[in-house]
């Protein structure tokens, strides 16, 4: 099987030791090519097809994943996620909590499957962990100059942030609550859950952090939760979202659908397992 090594060394907990490791991990994968993006551009569908590839190895974080993911998504061949990011929320959708070694024994010894992945559509853009809207996403301004040591505007961005986070948003049509300070939208097998975070003071968003903190954030009174196949967002003339962590700024009204990618995704995890087979199956 010939392969192409996309990587994003900044994404988090990849490496040049993680990198030159892979080629023994997965004795039975010619890796032909490597990206590192983003200084470097993904490689097009018709370069992969020109050398003959049929798997993307992926090492990097979900940001970067969503790229390929929306690039390549009518592309013939497969993709396996190998965890290189901060969060690796869609390495352990496939594959649990199993790291890069133990992931590459399972497809070396056949034990994985073929499968798809749910994603929100939002507009043109499409997230495959969550898209966030509202004044609550400016955080991953904060992120990002903390990530690459700009102490200064990392203080300036957090300030910010925590200011906005108390500032009117956008609102889903239709629903009771009029404004939220972030909307999350979050791709399941089948629906989208829409979360709509209400926070107008110091209390409220106190309450929140401790509800997060237990785990119990989707309980919090601040918090309104449904689930639906599509939504339209509303309030104003654009909304700053993030897309897997990756920033946009979006005119508003926006179109939210659910939708289940063509790309086919290596999954090792029992219940990613259990998903693929009955897509395998239907």
């Amino acid at each position: 099987m010939r392969a192409w090594l996309i990587s994003n060394i900044a994404s988090g907990s990849t490496d040049a030791g993680t990198l030159e490791s892979l080629p023994a991990l997965l004795p039975d994968i010619d890796i032909v090519g490597h990206s590192g993006f983003p200084a470097e551009a993904l490689p097009s569908v018709e370069k992969l097809d020109s050398q003959d590839v049929s798997l993307i190895l992926l090492l990097a974080g979900d940001g970067t994943i969503n790229a390929a993911a929306t690039l390549y998504d009518n592309w013939r061949g497969a993709v396996l996620i190998l965890p290189g990011g901060t969060m690796n929320m869609l390495a352990s959708s496939l594959h649990g909590s199993a790291g890069i070694a133990e992931i590459a024994r399972a497809v070396t010894a056949g034990d994985a499957v073929r499968t798809t992945l749910p994603y929100v559509a939002v507009g043109d853009r499409r997230a495959y962990v969550a898209a966030i809207a509202g004044p609550a996403s400016l955080w991953a301004h904060a992120r990002e100059a903390v990530r690459s040591g700009r102490l200064r505007q990392a203080w300036r961005a957090t300030r910010l942030a925590w200011l906005r986070s108390f500032a009117r948003g956008p609102r889903v049509r239709g629903c009771q609550r009029a404004c939220s300070s972030a909307i999350l939208l979050l791709p399941e097998s089948e629906a989208i859950e829409i979360a709509r975070i209400g926070v107008t003071g110091w209390m409220e968003a106190a309450r929140l952090g401790l509800d997060y903190v237990a785990s119990d954030w989707r309980r919090s009174p601040n918090v309104d939760i449904a689930r639906a196949n599509g939504a339209v967002l509303e309030g104003g003339r654009s909304v700053h979202m993030l897309f897997d962590g990756e920033s946009a700024r979006m005119r508003l009204p926006l179109t939210v659908r659910h939708g289940r990618s063509r790309l086919v995704f290596l999954a090792t995890r029992p219940e990613a397992l259990d998903m693929g087979r009955r897509a395998q199956a239907a």
